[in-house]
């Protein structure tokens, strides 16, 4: 992929690739509306790295230590200006994304008008695939019998646009950065920083992010799927799902 992304821009070799300003090759990249892959990927070559990251979950290779896994409830929403698919390229891309559910999926989301078009990429695609990729995993460690894993979800607003919890934003409660950044944060978002920063140290130290005078966070159970709600108020919240979402947990357990 990064042989083909470089061509793209008529780079046809590493040293036509070294004569070029780094800030301008910061500017190339797949394009993630039309289906491109975000990732140069790692060779899978059978002898350093024997499978992915997928068939290394499904099939119990992954290591039995204790995880925190998560994303938030907009993922997608700081990338609209991004948005630029077609209902055609949508089909092309779902077409075999999900395996043998690819088409029960296409069945269950809507991308006719550009109003569902919008829609599915803001909240079908990029940011639904974000929670059943962690449910999917949470759920795989479950059944393969391994160590706790810890999920959560970003559910905060973050104050100054509309873009809610976007990707990533859990980072400024994560590293308690709120004073780097421009937008206005309240005393709630100075709490949330305290929470949130304790739960990772804790579970840094420990392999559990419990402790102190937080609230409680259980270990995924998948009988009874919830994750930790990252809020003003965080609390143990009952996962959420739909069909789309069951479909593509379904995928990525193998099932």
């Amino acid at each position: 992929m990064g042989k083909a992304l470089l061509e793209r821009y008529g780079l046809y070799s590493i040293e036509d690739a070294r004569k070029v300003d780094a800030s301008i090759l910061c500017q190339y990249g797949p394009d993630l509306d039309r289906g491109e892959s975000p990732f140069i990927q790692p060779c899978i070559d059978g002898v350093i790295l024997p499978e992915g990251v997928r068939d290394s979950l499904q099939n119990g290779h992954l290591h039995d230590i204790c995880y925190m896994v998560g994303c938030t409830n907009k993922e997608a929403w700081s990338m609209r200006n991004r948005f630029h698919a077609t209902s055609e390229e949508i089909a092309h891309k779902l077409e075999h994304a999900y395996g043998h559910y690819s088409e029960a999926y296409q069945r269950v989301v809507k991308y006719s008008t550009d109003e569902e078009i919008y829609d599915f990429q803001l909240n079908h695609g990029f940011t639904e695939d974000m929670l059943a990729y962690c449910a999917a995993f949470c759920r795989m460690q479950s059944l393969h019998g391994r160590s706790p894993v810890y999920f959560y979800r970003l559910e905060r607003e973050l104050p100054g646009d509309d873009a809610g919890a976007f990707h990533a934003s859990e980072h400024w409660y994560v590293f308690r950065t709120l004073d780097h950044c421009w937008r206005p944060f309240d005393g709630n978002d100075y709490q949330l920083a305290k929470a949130v920063s304790n739960y990772w140290a804790n579970f840094i130290k420990n392999g559990d992010p419990n402790g102190g005078t937080l609230p409680v966070w259980t270990p995924y159970d998948r009988t009874s799927p919830a994750y930790m709600a990252l809020d003003v108020q965080s609390h143990m919240q009952p996962q959420v799902t739909n069909e789309a979402v069951d479909l593509r947990v379904k995928y990525y357990c193998g099932e």
